[in-house]
């Protein structure tokens, strides 16, 4: 759910729930430049998030909704495109963050 909904106006008919396949786009490069750097941000940043959530319900911590872990992941990308777009010296970081605000 959390995948699917970080990337469905990304991938469009390309989302695929299955993990395995999902790997074997994203490494295949079929989408633009950016939007297969977004993909990748929002597939790494989906893990991580996924994997915190695992270990905090290991562990005894009251768990996070779906939306409350999507928003968290949304934000994060933001902020790490906003670093980029600052310390990039042509305009990539810029196109990067504006393609992450039509899609999300």
């Amino acid at each position: 759910m959390i995948w699917s909904t970080l990337t469905e106006k990304l991938l469009g008919s390309r989302l695929n729930p299955d993990w395995t396949r999902t790997l074997n786009s994203l490494m295949r490069n079929r989408l633009n430049k950016h939007d297969a750097m977004l993909a990748k941000l929002a597939f790494q940043a989906a893990v991580y998030w996924i994997w915190r959530e695992r270990n905090g319900r290991r562990h005894q911590r009251p768990p996070n909704s779906i939306q409350s872990m999507t928003h968290t992941i949304r934000v994060e990308i933001h902020n790490c495109l906003l670093a980029l777009r600052r310390n990039s010296n042509d305009d990539e970081g810029e196109k990067l963050l504006l393609r992450w605000t039509e899609v999300t």
